[in-house]
């Protein structure tokens, strides 16, 4: 049996991993890497796959570096298809809420190609979010549908998906954590900083990181495409630093809209908050795993906050991941209201917080799990329920 695995960005290479190993474990199953070339900066892309022992992938890159969504998925979809056609395999896998995500849905689709979703049934209930839109195409592409927690099976239920079609096998994102962690804790924050730190800042020495830091991630649309919400954020960090020195690994996007505002050069003049460049897996999971609290807009950050026992803010009014405020540290708070977030900080940092329970099926073999059910369903391509075919399409230019 052959199955491909796509992946195009940095939250595919890591999710990616545990499930290639599990499934090139198996006699029967031969695994085919494809990359789509959505990250392929050597920060974003090489350096996960060296770290997590990837093999060198199968490339379908478009020319089409069109900046709209819609556009970029579309061109991203007409150049998956044909290699699927070409190689034909018995599953194609997707991973996640990225652009690649759906763009292989679709692609599988029309290929013909039976199509399973890694990460399905995750809902945070806004429709606007392209990350939510991505997951709701690929989950009604797909025939078989790999759930990470309760929630996500009930949303998939409630959205007219067949039970037998959803499996909930827990988080291969905790299947990388766990293998990546003993690699994490022989590294020092102090060394990472150095190593990392944009050029143009000028960091005090290392033990100003030995104290305890905020770890601050965030790149959605939401946060960094509107020039009022991303100066509230930054002026966010400037006031989070004055209670703890800040580390923050600048997602290119993000970097990019601060280059073009004075909001980089505040940053860089600030000596207690750390602008780092992309930074590999193990060295962003050292960083959160000594941190005092994790500042984010990510749904990967939460989850891996959540088994790390680590306080989580995450500053989005919603997040498609509840059980990392069930069993989590998690706190959904604005950025627009900095005193707030302060105050959370401060509790976190005053109350003892009970050892960190992990959910149930995170123990690290979803991906075991993923590649057992695919090695024993004969696959079988089922065509969208008429009822949904209007919305999914119209909603989905294909070029």
């Amino acid at each position: 049996m052959t199955t491909a695995v796509l992946v195009g960005a940095r939250p595919n290479f890591i999710k990616a991993a545990p499930l290639w190993h599990s499934l090139s474990h198996l006699p029967h199953v031969r695994p085919l890497l494809l990359h789509t070339g959505q990250h392929r900066q050597p920060d974003m892309c090489d350096v996960f796959f060296e770290e997590l022992g990837l093999p060198a992938p199968i490339r379908c890159f478009t020319a089409d570096d069109a900046q709209s969504r819609p556009c970029r998925r579309s061109a991203l979809a007409a150049a998956i298809e044909p290699l699927l056609r070409t190689l034909r395999p018995d599953w194609m896998i997707v991973i996640g809420d990225v652009t690649t995500t759906a763009a292989g849905a679709l692609a599988a689709h029309r290929a013909g190609i039976p199509l399973a979703h890694v990460e399905a049934g995750l809902r945070c209930g806004d429709p606007h979010m392209a990350e939510e839109q991505n997951r709701i195409l690929a989950d009604h592409l797909a025939q078989v549908l790999f759930a990470t927690e309760p929630a996500a099976v009930a949303n998939l239920m409630r959205e007219g998906i067949a039970p037998e079609r959803i499996h909930l096998v827990g988080n291969v994102l905790i299947d990388a954590l766990l293998q990546i962690l003993p690699t994490a804790e022989r590294k020092s924050p102090a060394d990472i900083i150095s190593h990392y730190a944009q050029p143009e800042q000028l960091l005090p020495l290392p033990s100003v990181w030995n104290s305890g830091h905020v770890l601050c991630t965030f790149h959605r649309a939401e946060n960094v495409d509107y020039p009022d919400r991303l100066q509230n954020l930054v002026q966010l960090l400037l006031d989070v630093s004055r209670q703890a020195p800040v580390i923050f690994p600048v997602h290119p996007r993000t970097a990019q809209k601060l280059q073009h505002s004075s909001l980089w050069t505040k940053l860089c003049a600030c000596p207690t908050l750390a602008l780092l460049r992309p930074v590999p897996y193990s060295d962003m999971i050292c960083l959160q795993k000594n941190s005092r609290a994790v500042l984010t807009d990510s749904g990967g950050i939460q989850e891996e906050a959540t088994v790390l026992g680590v306080p989580c803010l995450t500053l989005r009014p919603s997040t498609e991941r509840p059980i990392t405020l069930e069993y989590g540290a998690n706190v959904l708070l604005s950025p627009d209201q900095p005193k707030t977030v302060i105050t959370w900080l401060k509790h976190f940092w005053t109350t003892t917080l009970p050892p960190a329970v992990r959910p149930p099926l995170w123990d690290g073999r979803a991906s075991e799990r993923i590649a057992h059910i695919l090695a024993t369903h004969a696959p079988q391509h089922a065509a969208l329920p008429l009822s949904l075919q209007p919305t999914l399409l119209q909603s989905t230019p294909i070029t």
